[in-house]
């Protein structure tokens, strides 16, 4: 049995139904600006995603390099702090020493943390951006502050020193040896 449709004011026989030709002709030149539009603004919200993920992504490694760093001179402390913490005022100000060059023979538990400040300060300046760090021990209670700082944003701000620029980020530790 046959039967006549009748679609969008087009009449077609049998029992096969074609597409209007509304249908077939795809998208305007407007729709596709639009589509093209909608995706770019997408792919700029996506990019500005990554970016803000790797800047936080560095930020957390710099914190825990600093973290490390400061728990490194921390054990250097503890493992020379001599007969009743006596030598821990020796370390007041180490980081700004020179090498003793005593390591190759034997070292006096002041050169030992004057090499100890060097070489931490050493490599805080190598594997942080702009970074160094502070020892601040006290007499009167035995406590030691270190503090290593870094540029966060790499401004170009001078981290390195005791007293560090406003836009450094610092990691502190204050502990008893």
């Amino acid at each position: 049995m046959r039967h006549t449709v009748v679609h969008r004011s087009r009449v077609t026989r049998g029992n096969h139904e074609k597409p209007s030709p509304s249908r077939t002709e795809g998208f305007s030149l407007l729709e596709s600006l639009i589509a093209l539009v909608v995706f770019s603004v997408g792919f700029l919200a996506l990019t500005l995603l990554m970016q803000t993920s790797l800047q936080k992504n560095n930020s957390a490694f710099y914190r825990s390099v600093a973290t490390e760093q400061a728990y490194d001179m921390a054990d250097r402390i503890r493992a020379n702090r001599g007969a009743a913490g006596v030598t821990v005022v020796n370390y007041g100000g180490v980081e700004a020493s020179a090498d003793p060059g005593c390591i190759a023979v034997t070292c006096t538990p002041l050169q030992l943390a004057q090499y100890d400040g060097w070489q931490w300060n050493q490599t805080n300046a190598r594997v942080l951006p702009s970074g160094g760090g502070s020892i601040v021990p006290s007499a009167a209670t035995g406590a030691v502050t270190v503090t290593v700082s870094w540029d966060d944003n790499r401004t170009g701000e001078d981290c390195s020193t005791p007293t560090p620029h406003a836009d450094c980020m610092s990691f502190v530790v204050e502990f008893i040896p």
